[in-house]
């Protein structure tokens, strides 16, 4: 999503933003699609939530009724689905899962879930970091820098131990 412009703060998504997932804002932390759904679709204008009309181009929204019954119907659904799917899944992997558990298969699903924790530790930085606490900003970029380090990734780990050095620093220790 590189060169998507976060409705909120207006920055522009690049390369260079880290780990952010591609549905949040790497600046201000705001999810996309949250901030994009209070919007019209017509004019793009800010609505109110649950709008039926717009006030700034007057265009009709689907209704509030309508939204709840189609989340229900979808909602039901997904369950029915996963009620019918979710055991086959679960005889289906647990036989192909010892396979690879016993091969050596397991690595890869250990990598993404390394990949994963460090992901969620940038993402606490950035709470942590809006906050405002100098201290706990200093302890949540040695949390990320520990996660990268259990990644093996030593690239992003050298890049954090430098912002937890400064971060630290700033926080008087």
């Amino acid at each position: 999503m590189i060169g998507k412009e976060c409705p909120k703060c207006r920055h522009v998504r690049t390369e260079h933003d880290g780990f952010a997932p591609d549905y949040e804002c790497p600046k201000c932390g705001i999810i996309y699609a949250k901030a994009e759904a209070n919007k019209c679709p017509i004019c793009f204008e800010k609505i109110k939530f649950g709008a039926i009309k717009c006030k700034h181009c007057k265009s009709l929204i689907s209704s509030g009724a309508n939204k709840h019954k189609e989340k229900t119907g979808l909602s039901i659904r997904y369950v029915l689905l996963a009620i019918i799917i979710i055991p086959f899944f679960v005889i289906i992997g647990n036989s192909a899962g010892y396979a690879d558990y016993i091969s050596g298969g397991s690595d890869d699903l250990m990598q993404s879930i390394e990949r994963e924790v460090a992901t969620d530790s940038v993402r606490e930085y950035r709470i942590a970091k809006r906050q405002g606490d100098k201290m706990q900003i200093c302890v949540q970029a040695g949390m990320v820098s520990a996660a990268f380090l259990q990644a093996n990734d030593e690239v992003n780990y050298r890049k954090w131990k430098g912002v937890e050095e400064t971060d630290c620093s700033r926080a008087g220790l």
